[in-house]
């Protein structure tokens, strides 16, 4: 269960700098 929570906080942090440099994440 914890590799999944490890994961899912990994895909948003991404987002999240991805958006910070004004790029749109690919869905």
């Amino acid at each position: 269960m914890s590799g999944l929570i490890d994961t899912t906080e990994m895909y948003l942090r991404t987002i999240l700098e991805l958006e910070e440099e004004g790029v749109v994440p690919m869905r």
